[in-house]
């Protein structure tokens, strides 16, 4: 990620301060603010104009949630503006709070970290 200039990402929530924080990236908002609960009509539109105005792009979203939230209308709304569109798009970041038993190994960690730094480096400018 170093070579990276486009350092900000909107995430779906709080999860991901730590890991923000060691790859030197900043989290520019949150899309659920309270565990659970989506943003809809004027929360959802200072998201979309907070994301204007900052030019944030990358929105992480989360494997299990994907394209089933309200990240997916953030997302539609900054490419369709008619004043100001943006190109954005989704990351996902595997927040790591949910994992099948069978899944966990010793290697489990890294692997999903890997495979989120790996999905940065695709999306970040």
């Amino acid at each position: 990620l170093k070579a990276k200039q486009e350092r900000q990402v909107l995430s779906f929530h709080d999860s991901l301060n730590y890991f923000a924080h060691s790859y030197d990236l900043k989290i520019a908002g949150f899309i659920e603010v309270d565990p659970g609960v989506e943003p809809v009509g004027k929360e959802l539109n200072d998201i979309i104009q907070q994301c204007q105005e900052k030019n944030i792009r990358v929105i992480a979203v989360e494997p299990q949630f994907s394209d089933k939230t309200s990240a997916t209308i953030i997302r539609n709304a900054l490419r369709g503006s008619k004043t100001k569109p943006i190109a954005a798009e989704f990351v996902e970041i595997d927040t790591l709070e949910t994992c099948e038993e069978r899944d966990l190994s010793p290697e489990w960690y890294e692997k999903k970290m890997r495979a989120n730094i790996a999905n940065l480096v695709k999306v970040l400018q």
